[in-house]
């Protein structure tokens, strides 16, 4: 399997930590090849649509990536494992604590897809679109299932994904 990494940054920079726990992730997947792509400088949803724009037929998938995600041990393998015809997204959940709640929230911060469902959507016109209402990630979660692409949404025990934020204290 070919997978295209790619991480959108702020300001041009991976912390060591990104970077280590990506390597380190990427190492245990014997049976796949990746690339990897940084794209530094853009708005999230240009940053996004170039990506989208470079995924070539030889592409099976994408894993996106915000430069603040940290992959815990085993969370590729459980991501690649999940990913199937049948659902061809696979994309991470986690908490937020905001009082008085604890919401369930997804984005892309750290979604696996099939480069054909990318293919399909974007050779149909898609492109990410960030608005005041949604954002660019939600709208592309909602887009993809209308067109059939279902998603396997996974929780923090199967992925084990931090923000860099909850690493520093």
């Amino acid at each position: 399997m070919n997978i295209l990494i790619a991480i959108l940054t702020r300001d041009g920079k991976l912390d060591y930590r990104v970077v280590s726990q990506l390597f380190t992730s990427v190492l245990k997947q014997r049976s796949c090849n990746f690339g990897l792509e940084i794209f530094n400088g853009y708005t999230v949803d240009d940053g996004r649509n170039r990506v989208l724009e470079r995924i070539e037929p030889f592409v099976d998938a994408v894993l996106w990536l915000d430069d603040d995600i940290v992959l815990m041990d085993g969370t590729l393998g459980n991501m690649l494992e999940n990913l199937s015809d049948k659902a061809p997204i696979v994309n991470w959940c986690y908490k937020k604590k905001r009082p008085p709640f604890d919401l369930v929230t997804t984005g892309m911060g750290c979604m696996l897809v099939k480069g054909e469902a990318l293919r399909k959507m974007r050779d149909e016109g898609f492109r990410f679109q960030f608005t005041v209402e949604k954002g660019e990630d939600q709208d592309f979660i909602e887009r993809a299932e209308a067109k059939g692409f279902k998603t396997k949404y996974m929780g923090t025990e199967e992925t084990r994904v931090g923000h860099l934020d909850s690493f520093i204290r």
